[in-house]
Parts: structure tokens; sequence; C-alpha cells
């Protein structure tokens, strides 16, 4: 039993093995002529419903990148409420003999950059120093919602045989709410970077996949909009799926547009 006085009611006390049953009862007061004080009141109780324990889940879509290139790992999340930035912990696991974080070509280059979901977010990383492992450790902050957590910039190194393929992992993750309690997290997805010659497209943002970024990619995206327009690829859907929520939908529209116009996607 639990007491709210919201309309919401959180259970911290589940595990992920069981089904659990709940049902509501309004309680309120009542001062009836005579009493000195209120007497509570309940209404008759709710409908039975069940519930299970979900899992939050971060996850890498695949990319690709011409070679001498930075290319970006988008870093993904599902069922992301009230997630705590403090306690956090993202390890990711990457090939250097491919791919360096770009912090590590200059100091001022962010290679973990924040995303609307975490732009207020402080933490920490060890990207300046990294071998093989990017290590994000979160200070405060707060997720609410789903889609692009971080994005995880690294230079394909010019020497990269063309076609060679990258695995992106997590290798830990820790996450808690904001209330205290760790999460049950579903980190097993992995990404695989492809290393493009100089005439391939179909990196983030070369929508059409002619090796370019600009207003033909954004046409491209609105003609796959269109009623009786076949559905988009794969591809497509990689190369434009730009806020990662692992769909081509209207929300990528300002991104691209940004993109095009060499503002930074990320606020």
């Amino acid at each position: 039993d639990g007491l709210t006085s919201t309309p919401e009611y959180r259970d911290y006390t589940v595990s992920s093995s069981n089904t659990y049953y709940y049902r509501v009862v309004a309680v309120s007061g009542a001062m009836y002529p005579g009493n000195s004080f209120e007497r509570l009141i309940e209404s008759l109780p709710s409908e039975v419903v069940s519930a299970g324990m979900g899992a939050v889940e971060i996850w890498m879509p695949d990319c690709s990148q011409i070679t001498g290139q930075v290319a970006v790992v988008q870093l993904n999340i599902r069922h992301g409420t009230d997630i705590a930035g403090n306690n956090m912990e993202l390890r990711i696991s990457y090939d250097s003999n491919i791919m360096t974080p770009v912090t590590q070509i200059a100091a001022t280059n962010v290679t973990v950059e924040k995303t609307a979901l975490t732009r207020d977010f402080i933490f920490t990383d060890n990207a300046a120093s990294a071998v093989n492992e990017l290590i994000i450790t979160g200070i405060s902050g707060t997720v609410n919602g789903e889609g692009h957590l971080f994005d995880l910039n690294f230079l394909i190194a010019p020497g990269a045989s063309v076609g060679a393929k990258a695995t992106n992992a997590f290798s830990y993750v820790f996450l808690e709410s904001v209330g205290g309690h760790s999460l049950t997290v579903d980190y097993t997805d992995i990404g695989i970077l492809t290393v493009l010659g100089q005439s391939a497209g179909y990196m983030l943002g070369d929508i059409d996949g002619d090796g370019d970024i600009d207003m033909d990619d954004h046409h491209h995206m609105m003609w796959l909009f269109r009623k009786n327009t076949r559905d988009a690829t794969e591809q497509e859907i990689g190369a434009g799926d730009i806020n990662g929520d692992g769909e081509l939908t209207h929300k990528d529209i300002p991104l691209l547009l940004r993109m095009i116009n060499g503002v930074k996607r990320n606020p």
C-alpha cells in the first residue's frame, strides 16, 4: 500500500521477475456537524491493473564515415524517466586503431557532446587519455524522456582501410533514479562503424547518399515524408535519424537544417 497526493504512483520495491497488481482508492477528508476533526472518506476501489518491471535501454545505431573525417557515434536511451546524472557511469569500448577521440587531436575539441536530454548535465570523461574504452562519469543532472543522450565524436584514421568495420559496445553501464534506486539497464546493443571511401555517402545527415550534407538532403527527407512515397531504406534511416530515436521523423528536420547550415546539432 502507498499514499500519494499526485495523480501517479511509483513503486521502487519491484523486481524484474514478478508481476504486480494495483488498484486505486481516493481518500478525502470530510467535516461533519458536531465533529471536531475531519473524517477520512474512501471511494470504491478502481479496477485492478497489472504491471511488470521494465528496463532502461541504452543503445547505439550503426554509423559510417569517410577516412580522415569525424564520425558521430550516438548514445541513445529508451524508457528514461527520472534518471539521475550523479553516479551515472557509461563505459564504451571502441577500436583505437580506427577511431580516435577528437579531444586527443586538439584539447579544445569535445569528444562527449551533450544533447537536449543532457544539456543540464555535469560530467567528466577520460577522452584525453582513452585507449579502447571511453568512460563517462555523471556528477549532476536528470534525464527525462527518450532519444539522444550523448554524441561521441571520433576521428576516423586517414589510413583506415575502406570497408573496415569497428565494433562499438557498452562494457559497463550504471544508472540510478533521482530517488537513489539502482535501475535495471539493458546495454547489450552494439553499433558497427563502417569506414567509407572518399566518394561514399550515407554518413549522418547525408540522406541522399551523395557524399555531401546540403539542401538536397533536406529535399530528399521531405520527399520521403510524402504520402504514397516508398519506405525509407535502412541507409536513409541511419543517415537521417539525427535525434537518435530509431526512426526517421519530422523531429529530425530542424537538426538536419542545423547541420546543413553549419550549426551545432546540439544546443
